[in-house]
């Protein structure tokens, strides 16, 4: 059997062949499922779960479209995160509008087909990470990977968020935020 594209540069990155076709099979699966969720109201959703994943061998998924072979910049100062649980409620009065949804706006900004596969994914019970944010210097923060996963988050009214963050912003944070880290 020949490999597509995807599974070759999958494959050339360091993933078995038949863990990256089954992983394929699945995303298509949920993503078949999900279209038909495509601007429902929440009371028209499935029940989900959020389960957070906070293995460091997952938080490359917080950052959206890391690759394994990327993953390794993780490792580095640059990525040293740390973890951390914030009101929702004050995370949104702090992002800036290139990060910011209101409700109302949840199917008409961003991309539908993502926000409809988180709804079946979490329907199922899978694991997500959190979202990885960065202070700015006008004192807002920045969703550099999660925006879906904090929009589902917003609409299904969790309370509570967890967020990564490198360490070395932790301070800027605190200034930012009332955090409660789970670790550094």
């Amino acid at each position: 059997m020949s490999m597509t594209t995807r599974e070759l540069l999958r494959t050339l990155g360091g993933e078995c062949i038949e863990k990256v076709r089954a992983d394929i099979a699945l995303e298509k699966r949920i993503k078949n499922t999900s279209e038909s969720y495509i601007d429902k109201p929440v009371e028209d959703w499935p029940e989900l779960e959020f389960r957070w994943d906070f293995f460091v061998e997952s938080q490359r998924f917080a950052f959206d479209g890391m690759s394994p072979n990327d993953a390794k910049a993780l490792e580095t100062e640059t990525y040293d995160l740390i973890c951390g649980f914030v009101s929702l409620e004050q995370f949104d009065r702090k992002l800036c509008a290139r990060s910011s949804k209101s409700k109302q706006e949840f199917w008409s900004i961003g991309d539908k087909g993502k926000l409809a596969y988180l709804i079946v994914y979490l329907s199922e019970k899978r694991p997500v990470t959190p979202p990885y944010i960065v202070p700015l210097e006008n004192g807002e923060i920045l969703i550099e990977g999660g925006n879906h996963r904090y929009a589902v988050a917003k609409q299904w009214d969790l309370s509570q968020l967890p967020i990564y963050v490198s360490r070395k912003h932790k301070k800027a944070i605190e200034q930012l935020l009332d955090i409660e880290w789970t670790d550094g």
